[in-house]
C-alpha cells in the first residue's frame, strides 16, 4: 500500500503550539463528501464570508445541486484565497465537492477535504487502520483505502489516495468517480442509469489541462479562465439557460497574490454583469476590505479589517472590523489546530458572530462553556452534561451517555424525565403474535415523565419506528431493572409487561416500511396506507376514519402521477376531478381543476415576463423591485383601483428591514424600524390607518391611529432586557439612523 507523501509539513508539535490551518470554512459545515465538525462550532466568518482569523478569503459555490433521483451527482466548489493545491480541477484555488486526497505521514494518515479543512487519523504500528476520535476510521482494503463514518456511510480512496467512490450507510453506491493520472475528474456515475457527469478539459502551451466544460443531465455548465503563470485562474461559470455567474481578478486590488478573487457577480444570458460584492487584500494576502456594491456596481456598504494580533500559544488574537457605525472586535484563540472564536464586542457586522458572545474551550478544541452554559465533558472529550443556569427553567440540567445520546433532563420544575434505549432480541411464541417484527434484534426508545406518564416506540434495524405506546400513568416493566450506567446498553432477551393499571389510558401506533418508504399507519382513530413508485414518489395515499357516535366513517383515496423529469403532473381528488400541474424552467407555470364532470376551471397561471400568477377568480398577484430598494408584491383584480393586497418593503445596506407598508381594502399599516450600534432592533413603530363609512356624515371617514413606538433595550448576551411603548409621539429620525 502506497500513500503519496504530503505536499504540506507535518504536524508533529503539541496542541497548543501547531500552527492553525490557513484553509478550511470559517464555520464548519458538511457536505456530500465532506465530515462537517463533529459539533457545533462558533461563526469565525465575515459576510460572504472571509475567516475573521486569517484573514483568507472562503466560497462555496453550487453550480448543480444533488437531485433526489440521483443524490450522488452534484458541482459544488471551493474556494480558498491561500489554497497551495495544483491545479485546482476548475481554476487556482478551487476544489470540488470530489476533490478529497489522502496522504500518509509518519504514524498518521492525514485527509484534506475539498473545503481546505484537514483530519488526522492515528494509525497503530502493524494495524491496517487509523482511527480519529470523532469522524470515524480509514482501513486499508487491499485496492485502497476505506473511510468509514461514524454513521456508516463509506468513501473509497484509490491507492494514490483520491476519492474513488461515494456510498451511504446501508452500502448503496451514491457515486463512482473516474479520474485521470494526476487526480482530475474525468467523470462520476450515479447509481441511476443515464445520470452522470462527464468533464472536459483543453490542454494549452504548457499549462495544466483546463477545464472547459462539464455534461449533466440538467445540459452543460461551461468554465471560463484566464491564465496565471503557473495555472489557470477562473473567471465565469455559465449554466445552460445563460446565466453566469463571474469572478473579478483586479491586480489593482490583489496586491502581489494572482489567485485571490477580488469580485463576484451575476448575469442573464445576454445581460451585463451585476456586480455585487468586492474583496481588496493587503501584501500577506489578507482580505483587508470587504465591499458592497450597488445596482450601477458602485460601492455601497463596506467594512475595513485590521489584523491587530495573532494567536500564539495561550495568548488570544484580535481582529477589528470597522464599519460606518461602529467597529466589531473578534477575540480568538488557538486550540487544537485551529483557531477558535473567544469573545466578540462591540457592533453587529454582517455575518459575524453576535456582540455578546463568549466562549472558552479545552486543548483539543472542544467547547467547555458559551456564555452562560457550561459543558461538563467527560475524560475523553464526549460531553457529559449541560448546565443552563440562566434559562427559563430554573436549575437545567442536560444529561448524556458516552454515545453522545441524551438520557435525562431535570429542573425544578417538573422534575427528572428520562429517557432510555436498549435492545431487545426477537422472540416468538408459538400461538402468539410476536411482539416485534422478524429480525434479530430491534431497539426500543422509552420516556419517563417524572408524574409517572411514559412514552415509548420501537425502532426496527434500521432505526425506523414500527410501534409507538403512549401511557398517561404509570406503566411499570420488569426489563426497566436493566443496567442503566450512561454509555452502557442493556440487551434484553424478554420484555414482560406488568397489567396497566386501573384507569390508564394506553395508546397504541403501529407502522410499516416498504424499501423505505412509509406503507402504513395504524391508530386507534386513523389508518393511512401508502403506495411508492420505483422511485420513490408517492402514488397513493389512503386514510380512514372509524365513525364513533355522531360522527360518520371517513374513507379517502389520493393518488398522484408525475412528469418524465419527476414533477408533479396530476392530483386525482378523492372527491372525483384531478389537479393537474404544469411546470416550466423549474416553476410552477399552471395549476387547474378538472371537476368530476371532467370541466376544467383555472387554478393559477404564470404571467410571462412579469414573474407574477393569475388566480382563477382573475386575481393577480406580481413582486417588483426598483432601483431604490423597495420591494412590492401586489394583488389585484383588474379594473379595481384599490389593491385586494400591497406590500412594500425597504431594507438598509445591511439587508435589515426598516420599512414595511400594507394595504388590503380600507386598512392601511405603515411601520418602521431603527437599530442600535450593535444591530439589534431599537425602535419600532407602528400606524395603523382605516376607511369606514360614518353615518353621521356624507362619505366615507379616514381614521388615522396615533403612532404607537416601542423601545427595546438588550442584554450583551441578547436577552431583552426593557418593552417601553408610547403612543402618540411621531418619530422623526430616518430609521436607519437610529444608533443608540
Amino acid at each position: 500500500m502506497h500513500i503519496v507523501p504530503a505536499p504540506v509539513a507535518a504536524q508533529t508539535a503539541a496542541p497548543l503550539s501547531c500552527p492553525a490551518t490557513q484553509l478550511g470554512q470559517p464555520c464548519s459545515g458538511a457536505g456530500l463528501a465532506s465530515a462537517g465538525a463533529a459539533e457545533p462550532e462558533l461563526n469565525l466568518g465575515l459576510d460572504n464570508p472571509v475567516h475573521l482569523a486569517s484573514g483568507r478569503k472562503y466560497l462555496r459555490d453550487t453550480d448543480l445541486p444533488a437531485h433526489p433521483l440521483a443524490p450522488g451527482l452534484e458541482l459544488v466548489r471551493h474556494y480558498n484565497s491561500a489554497d497551495p493545491r495544483l491545479p485546482g480541477n476548475p481554476g487556482r484555488g478551487w476544489q470540488f465537492s470530489y476533490d478529497l486526497r489522502l496522504y500518509r505521514q509518519a504514524n498518521t494518515l492525514q485527509l484534506i477535504q475539498a473545503d481546505g479543512s484537514r483530519l488526522r487519523f492515528n494509525c497503530l504500528p502493524g494495524h491496517t487502520s487509523c482511527t480519529h476520535d470523532r469522524q470515524g476510521l480509514v482501513q486499508a482494503d487491499g485496492q485502497g483505502w476505506q473511510w468509514r463514518w461514524p454513521d456508516g456511510a463509506r468513501l473509497d480512496f484509490r491507492e494514490d489516495g483520491w476519492l474513488a467512490a461515494i456510498r451511504r450507510s446501508d452500502g448503496l453506491l451514491l457515486a463512482r468517480l473516474e479520474r485521470a493520472q494526476d487526480g482530475r475528474l474525468l467523470a462520476v456515475h450515479s447509481a441511476t442509469p443515464g445520470r452522470q457527469l462527464a468533464f472536459h478539459y483543453l490542454q494549452q502551451d504548457k499549462l495544466p489541462p483546463r477545464l472547459t466544460g462539464v455534461d449533466t443531465p440538467a445540459g452543460r455548465f461551461r468554465y471560463h479562465h484566464a491564465a496565471l503563470a503557473d495555472g489557470w485562474f477562473l473567471s465565469g461559470v455559465e449554466r445552460p439557460d445563460g446565466m453566469q455567474r463571474h469572478y473579478g481578478h483586479d491586480p489593482a486590488l490583489q496586491h502581489g497574490h494572482p489567485q485571490a478573487i477580488t469580485a463576484s457577480g451575476l448575469s442573464a444570458a445576454g445581460q451585463p454583469v451585476q456586480w455585487q460584492r468586492r474583496w481588496h487584500y493587503d501584501s500577506d494576502g489578507r482580505v483587508s476590505r470587504v465591499e458592497h456594491l450597488t445596482a450601477d456596481g458602485q460601492p455601497g456598504a463596506a467594512w475595513r479589517l485590521e489584523y491587530l494580533e495573532p494567536a500564539h500559544g495561550i495568548h488570544a488574537g484580535l481582529t477589528r472590523v470597522h464599519g460606518a457605525r461602529g467597529t466589531t472586535d473578534i477575540h480568538y484563540v488557538l486550540a487544537g489546530g485551529r483557531h477558535r472564536l473567544a469573545r466578540v464586542a462591540g457592533i453587529a457586522c454582517p455575518g459575524c458572530p453576535a456582540p455578546g458572545l463568549s466562549a472558552s474551550y479545552d486543548t483539543a478544541g472542544r467547547l467547555t462553556r458559551l456564555n452562560d452554559l457550561l459543558l461538563l465533558r467527560r475524560p475523553d472529550g464526549s460531553p457529559r452534561q449541560l448546565v443552563l443556569p440562566g434559562s427559563g427553567w430554573t436549575g437545567l440540567k442536560l444529561d448524556y451517555d458516552s454515545q453522545g445520546r441524551m438520557v435525562s433532563w431535570h429542573s425544578e420544575r417538573t422534575g427528572t424525565t428520562r429517557l432510555l434505549r436498549r435492545f431487545l432480541a426477537a422472540r416468538h411464541t408459538e400461538g402468539r403474535t410476536p411482539p416485534e417484527p422478524p429480525a434479530t434484534a430491534t431497539r426500543q426508545i422509552s420516556i419517563r415523565y417524572a408524574n409517572g406518564d411514559r412514552w415509548r416506540a420501537w425502532l426496527d434495524h434500521a432505526g425506523r419506528p414500527w410501534r409507538i405506546s403512549a401511557t398517561s400513568t404509570g406503566l411499570a416493566d420488569a426489563a426497566d431493572t436493566f443496567r442503566a450506567e450512561a454509555g452502557e446498553s442493556a440487551h434484553a432477551t424478554a420484555v414482560r409487561s406488568v397489567p396497566v393499571p386501573a384507569g390508564a389510558h394506553v395508546v397504541d401506533t403501529r407502522i410499516t416500511w416498504r424499501d423505505g418508504k412509509l406503507a402504513t399507519l395504524e391508530h386507534p382513530h386513523e389508518t393511512e396506507r401508502r403506495s411508492h413508485d420505483s422511485n420513490g414518489r408517492l402514488l397513493s395515499r389512503s386514510l380512514h376514519r372509524p365513525g364513533a357516535d355522531s360522527t360518520p366513517e371517513i374513507a379517502v383515496t389520493d393518488r398522484y402521477a408525475y412528469h418524465p423529469d419527476g414533477r408533479l403532473a396530476r392530483h386525482y381528488l378523492p372527491e372525483g376531478g384531478v389537479l393537474s400541474y404544469e411546470w416550466q424552467q423549474g416553476r410552477l407555470s399552471r395549476l387547474d381543476w378538472h371537476d368530476r364532470h371532467g370541466t376544467r376551471h383555472a387554478i393559477l397561471h404564470h404571467l410571462p415576463g412579469s414573474g407574477g400568477y393569475v388566480y382563477g377568480n382573475g386575481v393577480r398577484t406580481v413582486g417588483l423591485r426598483d432601483e431604490h430598494g423597495l420591494r412590492y408584491l401586489l394583488s389585484s383584480q383588474p379594473g379595481t383601483a384599490t389593491p385586494i393586497l400591497a406590500q412594500a418593503i425597504r431594507l438598509d445596506a445591511q439587508g435589515r428591514i426598516i420599512e414595511e407598508r400594507f394595504q388590503t381594502g380600507d386598512w392601511r399599516q405603515h411601520l418602521r424600524y431603527g437599530y442600535a450600534a450593535s444591530g439589534r432592533l431599537a425602535l419600532a413603530e407602528n400606524t395603523v390607518a382605516h376607511t369606514h363609512s360614518d353615518t353621521n356624515a356624507k362619505g366615507h371617514v379616514d381614521v388615522d391611529a396615533s403612532p404607537r413606538i416601542s423601545y427595546l433595550a438588550w442584554h450583551a448576551d441578547g436577552r431583552l432586557l426593557a418593552d417601553l411603548a408610547a403612543a402618540g409621539r411621531q418619530w422623526q429620525q430616518e430609521p436607519a439612523a437610529i444608533d443608540l
